[in-house]
């Protein structure tokens, strides 16, 4: 079976039997650049960072910490499934 390449932050190519923590570590290394320059130039960041355990042990906390960021409002809670 051959892979295909999945494009994913700046045109990097990663494929589907890559690593998975080098993938992870470009978005992370993305995140902490936008944190910088976000706090030199005095706005918020554009790249909220959610884990899935975040999201799994805090789901309300988590969208309504994902909705305050987006600046819409949090109409929970929602029912889990």
């Amino acid at each position: 079976m051959l892979l295909q390449p999945v494009v994913c932050r700046c045109g990097d190519p990663v494929h589907a039997a890559g690593s998975v923590l080098d993938h992870v570590a470009g978005w992370w290394e993305a995140y902490l650049a936008e944190c910088e320059a976000a706090a030199r130039q005095g706005r918020q960041g554009r790249i909220l960072w959610v884990t899935y355990e975040e999201l799994t042990a805090q789901p309300k906390a988590t969208v309504a910490r994902l909705a305050a960021f987006l600046q819409v409002p949090y109409v929970g809670p929602f029912p889990l499934g």
